[in-house]
């Protein structure tokens, strides 16, 4: 009996034949070298020493002096041209004025700078006179 050949186990066939593929890559180009500026960076600010802005002080005449004159000749011709003046019971009429100022402060700006001067004069009747001015019936001021 004839010796098989170790192929033959596995099933395959040698042919003989060798083929060798050369696979040609092209040469990788030469990259230029380009050399940039770095963009230029805006400066930082500096740190320390900024001014700072104040809401209270300052100012001129008008803000000083004017605007509580101003808040004396309103209440001044309320009382003397509205003698039936609705007020809020406790308070009278400065002290309404001040608290009606107070709350329209965000639909009148100027009224933001009347409302501590109504407070300033309804405190200084009371501590004037022992009342805030206004129509007294039996000691409560009276509404209309």
């Amino acid at each position: 009996m004839a010796k098989r050949s170790s192929n033959r186990k596995r099933g395959k066939r040698s042919t003989g034949l060798t083929i060798r593929e050369t696979v040609r890559v092209a040469p990788p180009r030469p990259q230029t070298i380009t050399v940039r500026a770095a963009a230029p960076v805006a400066p930082r600010k500096p740190k320390g020493g900024r001014r700072r802005q104040h809401k209270s002080g300052g100012g001129g005449m008008m803000s000083q002096l004017g605007e509580p004159a101003i808040a004396g000749v309103v209440l001044g011709w309320i009382n003397k041209n509205q003698p039936t003046f609705p007020t809020i019971a406790v308070l009278g009429r400065a002290g309404t004025l001040a608290v009606a100022a107070y709350y329209l402060r965000a639909h009148i700006p100027f009224a933001s700078k009347l409302a501590p001067a109504f407070a300033a004069i309804a405190g200084y009747e009371y501590m004037m006179e022992g009342k805030i001015a206004g129509d007294d019936v039996m000691g409560v001021a009276s509404q209309v």
